[in-house]
């Protein structure tokens, strides 16, 4: 499944950003992370690239796997 969000803002960054994740099996498999300029957010010179990351991955150490995820 592709799942796309637009105009996501993050507490403390001053920046939107547009989402797509792709899941398999209920489970992130891919992100990508754009901002209003499709500049890729995610990428090494990304002054954003780390904060990004270390949300994404909080989130994922935290998914609970006995509880359906956003996607259903």
């Amino acid at each position: 499944m592709i799942t796309f969000w637009n105009n996501i803002t993050r507490e403390g960054l001053d920046k939107v950003f547009s989402y797509s994740t792709t899941s398999y099996y209920d489970a992130l498999s891919s992100i990508v992370v754009y901002d209003d300029n499709d500049n890729d957010k995610l990428a090494p010179e990304s002054q954003y690239g780390g904060v990004l990351l270390e949300h994404f991955r909080n989130r994922i150490k935290t998914y609970d796997t006995k509880v359906k995820s956003d996607y259903q």
